[in-house]
């Protein structure tokens, strides 16, 4: 563009001067001049229209002295170079004014007005081109600010038609009208940024179909209805109401104007608003074609069908007119009536947020989400619930959950059930049991669960509840499998025999390949469980597994494939072993107490190298208690010895550290047992079972120097020294001594 500069005639000293400086600019249909004397009727007139003294303040009253004033800091500004202010011209009449307001080197804000006769013809989108262009090319600045009285659509809608970036609200900034305040609309654009729209300026189109319409909202909309519990529950804040509604429609404009949200109003026949439904997030640039659909509805509006036939109105606009190529939504996984308008217009849940919504502050729940791609075969991806069979064990019997089921006296939650479960696992306080029953029937409805209530065989008295659940669409075949008992129910291997039949089914019947578990790392029950079925622990995370009290702990977890040997998989204990001086049996929870104290023992810590303070009794007991199970790659095969007919811990030996056909032999004794020839004893069956049975060819034995007690232990039972290793053992007062190895050959 060429810039001319252009004598006018003046008028007087500000209008020559002013003709002298202003420089001519024409653009695309438009010419900017100097500002004039001759203007001023039309500036009273632009400056006293009510629309613009809305949202600009100005003198009250306004006339012809403040129009020359206003004419006068015009020539100010172009004298000190602090506002550069052109006049708009069409056919030699004012028409209205653009501005640049100096804010620092290289950085101008624009601002602009408009004579009400000229409004609706794009005139002024084209006079700020015209002057943003001077500003880049003629100017040289690198940056131009704008701002607005939110609530000023055209302002803003001149600052979208050429490339501005909203960065955000200053809110009650903005003197407004008489004496009111709004926020302040805030922008940008640099000199390498587009002069275009970055984004589209949503506007709603009309939908109609089924007796419902999706049209724009009106200020006649504003609701009279108040909230109910469940909007409350599940929304987490108030839906629009007479007091909210003109916020409620701002935000709305201001979230389409930036291209990141279309809104719709859910009406009826007689378009009377129901609700409303709207696509969020479509100016997401790391997902472009997508967008989240979001909903809600008036009390008086549900139990209709109305978000059903709403969504099948919009998915089809969503992916034809809009192009878009895939929508998502989410919903509180407690809201059956969304999850199931969800799925039956065929969107696919693709997975569970744990704990990720909450509601002022205080309910926590989990947010279920779902997608529908264009592509997608809507009618192939409406679910039907899966139906559990009956199944029966020479004990149980497996069948659906009914409403007379819940729990008896006696069957309460106690604190293993508040330790270990997952939240709402089982029903209890904070999800009482017609709460706990309506989740798993809409869950059993939505497909996303076959769940079983483990009864008593002759009595159909429910003992607990075996599921599985997780079903991933990409992964034919696999499910996760979970279980819990009432307190009354457990100790009688309820658990095993339900999960027994339950794999089997899954297996031979269900069509699963792969069930998978996870349990908290602390259950060492409900690892044991899964460890005698023949599951195989895969892995462990940390601090990822929440318990019912809400507390994060790590979490283990196991797999087990339909093409698996399960008889070769399936933990057992190790052999009890007797002698005539020894008993030697699988370790247990109950002997976690006397472990402690053996650990907490002075030559215990000093030979062990303990020095801070121990672990509680309950770790203890979850040591003890896995360790009633042979784990060849994790601990070995531990035994708990015990006087002859005593059940008593007196100490514990172990096969450890074991590659092949070879292992590393560890033990400690309890101090009151100390010099009863128990460890030797023990130590000499260990290794006889080891050798004849357990299919070992050598095992090791590693002791600190100076422990003579452990030596004689050792060299009793056959183990030869071999070597050492030079100060490579920190004992519990700080000093290292040499490590002595001691071995044994089966055939030695």
């Amino acid at each position: 563009m060429r810039w001319r500069y252009v004598a006018w005639l003046p008028s007087g000293v500000d209008d020559a001067y002013l003709a002298a400086t202003v420089p001519l600019l024409r653009g695309a249909g438009v010419t900017l001049r100097a500002h004039s004397s001759r203007d001023v009727p039309a500036i009273v007139a632009m400056c006293t229209d009510e629309r613009m003294r809305r949202f600009v303040p100005l003198p009250s009253p306004y006339a012809e002295p403040q129009a020359i004033a206003f004419l006068d800091s015009v020539a100010a500004g172009w004298r000190d170079d602090s506002i550069l202010a052109w006049a708009i011209d069409v056919d030699g009449q004012f028409a209205g004014s653009v501005n640049l307001k100096l804010v620092a080197p290289g950085t101008r804000e624009i601002g602009f007005s408009l004579h009400p006769a000229y409004r609706g013809q794009g005139l002024m989108t084209q006079a700020v081109r015209t002057v943003l262009d001077y500003a880049y090319d003629g100017l040289g600045l690198g940056t131009v600010l704008w701002r607005a009285a939110v609530g000023n659509w055209a302002s803003r809608r001149v600052a979208w038609a050429n490339g501005f970036t909203v960065d955000g609200t200053w809110p009650a900034s903005h003197p407004v009208g008489e004496g009111d305040v709004a926020g302040t609309w805030l922008g940008h654009r640099h000199a390498t940024d587009p002069g275009e729209p970055r984004l589209p300026w949503y506007e709603p189109a009309v939908l109609e179909g089924d007796g419902i319409r999706l049209r724009p909202w009106r200020e006649s909309d504003a609701p009279v209805q108040t909230d109910d519990a469940e909007t409350v529950r599940f929304m987490g804040q108030p839906m629009p109401g007479p007091g909210s509604f003109d916020d409620f429609l701002t935000s709305q404009r201001e979230r389409m104007a930036g291209g990141d949200a279309i809104f719709w109003c859910i009406a009826d026949v007689d378009d009377r608003p129901l609700g409303g439904i709207r696509l969020l997030n479509l100016a997401r640039r790391d997902r472009l074609g997508g967008a989240r659909v979001a909903y809600w509805l008036h009390p008086s509006a549900r139990g209709r069908g109305v978000l059903g036939k709403a969504l099948e109105l919009l998915i089809p606009h969503a992916f034809g007119d809009l192009g878009l190529q895939r929508l998502e939504a989410g919903a509180d996984q407690d809201n059956a009536a969304s999850l199931r308008v969800l799925r039956r217009v065929g969107f696919r849940q693709i997975g569970t947020e744990k704990d990720a919504l909450t509601y002022g502050g205080t309910r926590v729940s989990s947010a279920v989400q779902f997608e529908l791609s264009a592509s997608d075969d809507r009618a192939a991806q409406r679910v039907s619930p899966r139906v559990a069979p009956v199944l029966e064990t020479a004990r149980l019997r497996l069948r659906p959950w009914r409403i007379d089921d819940a729990p008896r006296p006696g069957q309460e939650r106690d604190e293993i059930s508040e330790r270990f479960m997952p939240a709402n696992a089982q029903p209890g306080p904070a999800l009482p049991w017609d709460q706990w029953f309506a989740r798993r029937r809409r869950f059993t409805d939505s497909g996303e669960i076959v769940c079983w209530c483990i009864a008593d065989a002759g009595t159909d008295e429910p003992l607990g509840d075996i599921l599985l659940f997780g079903f991933d669409e990409n992964v034919k075949g696999n499910a996760e499998l979970g279980y819990w008992l009432h307190t009354n129910a457990r100790g009688h291997g309820y658990v095993d025999e339900a999960v027994e039949e339950v794999v089997r089914w899954a297996f031979a019947e269900g069509g699963f390949t792969r069930l998978h578990a996870g349990t908290d790392s602390d259950n060492i029950a409900s690892q044991n469980v899964l460890r005698r079925a023949g599951f195989v622990q895969w892995g462990n995370d940390r601090q990822n597994w929440t318990r019912m009290d809400g507390t994060a702990s790590d979490g283990t977890f196991f797999e087990l494939l339909a093409s698996d040997d399960r008889q070769a998989q399936r933990a057992v204990p190790p052999p009890t072993l007797r002698t005539e001086r020894v008993l030697l049996r699988p370790t247990s929870a109950r002997d976690a107490q006397r472990a402690r104290e053996a650990a907490d023992d002075a030559q215990t810590r000093f030979w062990f190298n303990r020095t801070g303070p121990l672990p509680d009794v309950q770790e203890y007991r979850e040591r003890m208690a896995s360790r009633s199970l042979i784990d060849r790659a994790r601990w070995g095969i531990w035994w708990a010895i015990c006087a002859p007919g005593e059940d008593l811990l007196q100490g514990a030996i172990g096969i450890q550290n074991i590659e092949n056909d070879e292992a590393e032999i560890g033990y400690w004794m309890h101090p009151d047992a100390r010099g009863k020839g128990l460890m030797s004893a023990a130590l000499g069956e260990i290794t006889r079972w080891a050798f004849a049975e357990g299919g070992f060819r050598h095992l090791a034995v590693q002791i600190a120097e100076g422990n003579e007690a452990s030596i004689r232990v050792a060299r009793a039972a056959g183990y030869q020294p071999v070597g050492a290793w030079h100060r490579r053992e920190l004992l519990g007062d700080g000093s290292t001594v040499d490590l002595l190895a001691f071995d044994r050959a089966a055939d030695s």
